[in-house]
Formats: C-alpha cells, structure tokens, sequence
C-alpha cells in the first residue's frame, strides 16, 4: 500500500481475483519512462539492445522500445519467431551455438541479424553454414561482432581475437560490424572508465592495423540496481547514466 496508487491497487486487486498463482504482472508504462529516460540521457546516435535473458516475458514489449533484441539461446530465439520478430533486429549471441540450432536459425533469417563470435568454433560453425546454404552473396555477407573476453571463460582473449580477424579477412565471408563485451554487473564508475579505455585502444588497434573502421561497439554497462526499495544500497540510476554518457563522449572510434 505504500508504494502503490489507489488505480493501481484496484488493477491488481482485479487481477488476483481473475488470475490464478503464479501470475505475473509487468507495468509497461513504467518500463517506456525508463528506456525513454536511458535514451534521453545517453549521446544521440547510441542505440538501445535488450537482453532477452533478462525477462524473455517481456520481449514484444521491448521489441517495440529498443532498436535490437540480444537472443542467447536456441529458445530464446523460438520466442522471437512466436512474436515475429524482424530477423534484422536480432543479435544472435551466448556460446550456445550448435550447428543443428545455427542452421535453423539463419534458415528461419536467411542470413538477417547480427551473429556473436565468441570462439573459433563459432566461426567455424557459421562459415560451414554461410558455404553450404549458399547465403552468401555478392551483395551480401554474414554481420557478425567479435565478443572480447573481460577475463572469465566467455569470449576471446585479445591474441585470439586478433588471430580470428586475420582468418575472417582472409576468407572474405564476413563483415566485421563491431566487439561485443560484457564485463557483469554492480560496476563502479571506475571499472566501467577502465574497460572503455581498453575497449578505446583495441578499436585504435583494429581501425590502424586491420583497417576496420565505423566499427560498433555492443557494450554490456552493468549498472547497478536497487533490489528492495526499502534499502537505498546502490548509487542512483539517473546519476550513472550520466556518468556513463560523460565517459563515452571521450570515445571516438565507434
């Protein structure tokens, strides 16, 4: 009762009544003040991408807020084609890439959307598809982001990424879009500054040496949220958006 208005308690008092439990309940109205909050605070030109991990519930809902939906799973990615997705708005990402599930998938896209590389095996596994569907075109490449490991056992070490990059080239199938990180979540404004500026040298690296330019950067914040309302325990959302709009304003290669 303290936290929610008389219209409100009346939603859910109507709903406990019709709905048996387990129930749940998403105030979408609440949800588009936050993403339109996110949207005016961050610089103009950064796109939004929602991970479906977070509340695959909400997909439709954040498929009509967000410019992208991140899919990480086989499953997650049925539930995009029950709610017809556009193909192109999809980041097909996670490590659960199979040969079985990538055929169905780029079947289903016929090469739309964006692929996560997240060891050499994927590459493998999206090049032996891309040959023998004959998706490839010359008018038309697999788009793919090269995911950057922040240390943990997700993603490429910087030595393999870069070895990936010289195999990508050479082979002429794939367009290099962007790098994908993640670095997990709670961050302190100082540990997202220090990945920005390792993710800025990389991008220096690969516009210099390997001639990528306009690459895109997919980028994982982490901030940090309050779980219960009663217990102020992490910094304001608001005020770390825009600490994090102030730091990417100092990175120019994406």
């Amino acid at each position: 009762d303290i936290y929610m208005n008389s219209s409100k308690k009346t939603i859910f008092e109507s709903i406990i009544s019709s709905y048996p439990t387990p129930s749940y309940v998403f105030d979408i109205g609440e949800l588009t003040e936050w993403v339109d909050e996110i949207r005016n605070t961050l610089p103009a030109g950064i796109s939004l991408c929602y991970a479906m991990k977070a509340n695959p519930f909400l997909t439709a809902a954040m498929a009509q807020l967000t410019d992208r939906l991140e899919v990480c799973s086989p499953g997650e990615y049925e539930i995009c084609i029950r709610n017809n997705i556009d193909p192109d708005m999809i980041v097909v990402s996670g490590v659960n890439k199979t040969p079985a599930s990538m055929e169905r998938i780029m079947s289903y896209s016929k090469g739309a959307g964006i692929y996560t590389i997240e060891s050499p095996l994927h590459y493998t596994i999206l090049k032996d598809i891309c040959i023998g569907t004959n998706l490839i075109t010359e008018n038309r490449r697999l788009r793919i982001l090269l995911r950057l490991s922040n240390g943990n056992q997700f993603g490429m070490d910087h030595n393999t990424l870069i070895s990936l990059i010289r195999n990508i080239q050479k082979d002429n199938i794939m367009d290099i879009i962007g790098i994908h990180y993640y670095g997990g979540t709670q961050k302190t404004s100082k540990k997202m500054q220090h990945e920005l500026d390792t993710l800025k040298e990389l991008g220096n690296e690969l516009t210099h040496e390997y001639n990528l330019h306009d690459l895109e950067l997919e980028y994982g914040p982490g901030l940090s949220v309050d779980y219960f309302i009663e217990k102020n325990t992490s910094a304001d959302k608001t005020e770390q958006l825009k600490e994090l709009t102030e730091m990417i304003s100092h990175i120019d290669n994406y």
